[in-house]
């Protein structure tokens, strides 16, 4: 049975894409396991002019997988509310320390079919703290796709989805996972592929004959594919999504050496800045 791993951090935000993967979860017949990451202070020593403050680590634990049950429950009930048929099974979990570190860890004990969590939020230092520098952290070390969830999109079928390419044989693996979310829902795949330089008629044959490799042994009920001339890839992207009314765009994240991140943009970063759509990255 598949597995979503989704993170709170008991925000709006992370309650809003909460209830979106309750929807991909009872569709993809998944099971969620909410889970947080809860910071535990330090003992700060005793001086001439302060008293000694202890936290106590049991307490914060107990209180926090209380919240998580809370939660948990309150998914179900909504869920039970807006939906015929019984809720997705959530289990949930929880661990101190940083997010994005806990998550790397516990994906090698566990192999999940996909991270959800919400977007960059702006409700306060917690919830930055968990959404907002650790979101690029989650995203460079993460070994399963991570969907990130706008505050204000509602959950619905996924009709289209949108991929962007750079036409690389390596991207089998990313297209056997669309394929597989695309099955569940019948959605139709529009693939894209974002250039700086315009074409000429031989390079574009070049590129659909490289996308059809690609897509050569994958049997998709619905795909297409098309270029677009651009110098800012985000926005085209963003355009793209827009003029298409696509439900989710999917990036291809790759991990680059120290001299590669300074010298090359990562678009699924830059994305993170401005988006209407669900951002599916994938590793």
């Amino acid at each position: 049975m598949k597995t979503i791993l989704v993170l709170t951090d008991f925000s709006a935000r992370a309650d809003h894409a909460a209830q979106y993967a309750m929807q991909i979860a009872s569709k993809a017949k998944a099971k969620i396991l909410l889970y947080n990451s809860f910071f535990v202070p330090q003992v700060i020593p005793a001086v001439t002019t302060i008293y000694p403050y202890y936290e106590d680590y049991a307490v914060i634990e107990k209180e926090n997988l209380l919240q998580l049950k809370k939660k948990a429950e309150g998914l179900k009930k909504k869920f039970s509310e807006e939906n015929a048929g019984a809720p997705p099974e959530i289990q949930i979990k929880n661990d101190p320390g940083n997010i994005a570190e806990n998550v790397h860890e516990l994906a090698k004990l566990k192999k999940f079919w996909m991270i959800i969590m919400g977007d960059k939020s702006q409700e306060g230092t917690f919830s930055r703290f968990i959404f907002g520098s650790d979101t690029h952290t989650l995203i460079e070390e993460a070994v399963c796709p991570v969907l990130l969830i706008p505050e204000k999109i509602k959950p619905k079928p996924l009709k289209k989805i949108a991929y962007a390419t750079d036409l690389e044989q390596s991207e089998h693996k990313s297209m056997s996972f669309l394929k597989e979310l695309s099955d569940i829902w019948g959605s139709e795949i529009l693939v894209i592929h974002v250039l700086s330089n315009d074409l000429t008629a031989e390079e574009k044959v070049r590129n659909y004959d490289s996308y059809k490799q690609i897509i050569s042994r994958i049997k998709f009920l619905k795909i297409s594919y098309t270029d677009v001339r651009s110098d800012d890839i985000a926005m085209a992207l963003e355009k793209f999504t827009k003029k298409e009314t696509v439900d989710i765009l999917a990036i291809l994240h790759k991990k680059r050496s120290f001299i590669g991140k300074v010298l090359h943009k990562s678009i699924s970063k830059e994305m993170l800045n401005y988006h209407h759509v669900p951002i599916l990255v994938l590793p």
